[in-house]
């Protein structure tokens, strides 16, 4: 499917390409600037916080007896919602302010996790009488079309801090940032399951008080980092201004590099572990 696009990565030879150690320097002094730190901090935080319930999936397909073809068709419909929830935000909220957008859009994600506990408890079948997999369809559906709302600001931030002439470079170490995140919220999401029993006999014996605490906590989690929203600019324009004042730090570009190693140096470790217990 993918093969009609690879004509498109097909890398033109002739252009110009700066020197390795003047794109390095390019990217340091990127780093130490506050227009860069400073969101990034924020970008770091909220995707570590957005924690995500590693029992869900079991609970899924061993307490409510989901097959494979359902938790394939909520996945399938959660990426499209995403890429539903990225072109609205295009059409309706792209002249809106980064903080409010980030405001609500967290309060829904956290809503919707916290509609998980309708599964858990059963709500959704004795009294609401929503099937099981239309319930979790509509849960999964609208927070990954929030989620695609969310995604694209972040990346409009992205593109304005690359320094010209090191934008590849650049955009893929802010974009790593990001992800790595992401990363180690899955393996902190392994660390909180060990705090009770969430194992797949427990959901097979449908035993849930363990998953129900689980799933409170990561609600509860997500919304945090709004405490620190102050730290994403509230719109483009406010990034660009940003970024013209030219303030650095060195500690505060130390400080992203060291956290970003640090997060990649987590990950791997936690990777090799699981490979090797």
């Amino acid at each position: 499917m993918l093969f009609p696009a690879a004509p498109a990565l097909w890398e033109r030879r002739g252009k110009p390409v700066r020197p390795v150690p003047d794109q390095v320097r390019d990217i340091w002094d990127m780093c130490q600037q506050k227009a860069v730190w400073k969101p990034m901090a924020f970008v770091y935080l909220y995707n570590i916080f957005q924690v995500p319930c590693a029992a869900w999936q079991s609970f899924l397909q061993l307490g409510l007896g989901f097959p494979a073809w359902r938790l394939g068709l909520l996945s399938t419909a959660g990426a499209a919602m995403t890429f539903v929830g990225i072109l609205a935000f295009k059409k309706f909220f792209f002249q809106s302010s980064w903080r409010s957008l980030y405001l609500w859009t967290t309060v829904l994600v956290a809503s919707f996790s916290l509609a998980q506990i309708a599964l858990v408890t059963r709500f959704n079948a004795t009294v609401l009488h929503v099937s099981d997999f239309w319930f979790s369809m509509g849960d999964d559906v609208l927070a990954n079309y929030v989620t695609g709302v969310q995604w694209l600001p972040v990346c409009i931030m992205y593109i304005q801090l690359c320094p010209a002439g090191s934008e590849g470079a650049s955009y893929a170490l802010l974009t790593t940032y990001g992800n790595v995140a992401g990363a180690v919220s899955s393996a902190l999401a392994g660390v909180l399951a060990g705090i009770w029993d969430v194992t797949n006999s427990a959901m097979a014996a449908h035993q849930y008080s363990g998953l129900l605490n689980l799933t409170i906590l990561t609600s509860i989690l997500g919304p945090m980092p709004l405490l620190i929203l102050w730290l994403l600019p509230k719109s483009s324009e406010e990034a660009r201004k940003l970024r013209d004042s030219k303030k650095k730090s060195k500690l505060g570009g130390f400080m992203f590099l060291l956290v970003l190693l640090l997060s990649l140096m987590y990950t791997t470790w936690d990777c090799l572990s699981a490979m090797f217990e």
